[in-house]
């Protein structure tokens, strides 16, 4: 199982580009599992913090995404 990485919060002279971490931080998400999503997010406390602050719909969005149940496909 691979382990996830840190995605450091893109800024720049406009300040943080918190909609730049979001996508990357979805694409990273994108088809792994519950597990390994709860530990980006366990990861990423402090980009996710700063997405709160400025844009707390982002950030619940971010956390709905990493704390979805995995979901069991069963043939009938």
């Amino acid at each position: 199982m691979s382990t996830p990485e840190r995605i450091p919060m893109p800024a720049d002279v406009g300040g943080l580009r918190i909609r730049d971490w979001m996508e990357l931080a979805m694409a990273a998400m994108d088809g792994r599992s519950e597990d390994w999503r709860r530990r980006f997010l366990d990861l990423h406390h402090v980009e996710l913090a700063d997405l709160r602050r400025i844009r707390p719909d982002w950030a619940d969005k971010v956390e709905a995404a990493a704390t979805a149940h995995d979901i069991q496909e069963t043939a009938e």
